[in-house]
């Protein structure tokens, strides 16, 4: 009986498990990790990734599911907030500065955007060119 079941088993990996497509990304403990840059976000946030085979990006989204924080190789405005509805939004940018140049973009409800900036603030101030540990 075992030899027959041994049959069954594939001789080698199947193409869909053998690589998965995309950069790898971390998230782990507040932070996000990928090969180009690295970023600490607010506790209770969710990190939602890039797809794969996109240039990395990272949707930080609040728990009230309205205030998003992009950060991004290129100029990526912050997405509409799908579900929530307010009748005024704010928006800002910044560029952080390194190797490469990180964009991060902020939309929050006006009658939030106080946390939204301080948040903000504590995420783009977090974030880190990726270093080469190839030397």
């Amino acid at each position: 009986m075992l030899l027959a079941l041994a049959a069954c088993v594939p001789a080698r990996t199947p193409p869909q498990l053998a690589a998965t497509p995309g950069a790898a990304v971390v998230v782990s403990d507040q932070v996000y990790r990928t090969a180009v840059f690295s970023a600490r976000y607010p506790s209770g946030w969710r990190a939602i990734t890039s797809p794969a085979g996109a240039p990395p990006f990272v949707v930080f989204a609040a728990p009230d599911n309205c205030t998003v924080i992009v950060l991004s190789l290129d100029l990526r405005p912050a997405p509409d907030a799908a579900g929530c509805e307010s009748a005024a939004w704010r928006e800002a940018a910044e560029t952080i500065s390194g190797a490469p140049d990180i964009q991060a973009a902020l939309r929050a409800p006006t009658d939030r955007w106080a946390e939204a900036q301080a948040a903000f603030a504590s995420v783009t101030q977090s974030v880190q060119a990726a270093r080469d540990d190839s030397s």
